[in-house]
């Protein structure tokens, strides 16, 4: 299966209008975030309803976003969640437009 461009099909007005609901809205609601070179890594602490709203989340941009890949992880007890962005080279570029906090991405960068 080949890779799909490093592109969104959202036009920037709907991107704009949905960005609580996609990737911004969850670097938003993430206690760390830490950024590499093609990849970012998103911390959150347990929350009601979180694992519901990543799921939602993954939905939405599976389908606008293709050539996103999505590591899911979640601690026993009810531990931290980490959720980890990634896909291929030219990622890190297009993850730093949509949040300003993913916007160092000089590598290893933590907010």
């Amino acid at each position: 299966m080949s890779i799909p461009p490093v592109a969104c099909t959202l036009s920037a007005e709907h991107l704009a209008c949905q960005a609580e609901q996609l990737i911004p809205g969850l670097a938003a609601r993430a206690s760390r975030v830490t950024v590499h070179t093609d990849e970012v890594r998103l911390d959150f602490d347990h929350a009601p309803g979180l694992l519901a709203a990543i799921a939602s989340v993954l939905e939405h941009e599976r389908e606008c976003c293709r050539f996103l890949t999505f590591e899911l992880r979640a601690e026993h007890a009810l531990g931290a969640v980490r959720l980890t962005i990634g896909g291929p080279a030219g990622t890190g570029a297009f993850l730093a437009g949509l949040s300003p906090r993913f916007a160092d991405a000089s590598g290893g960068a933590a907010t």
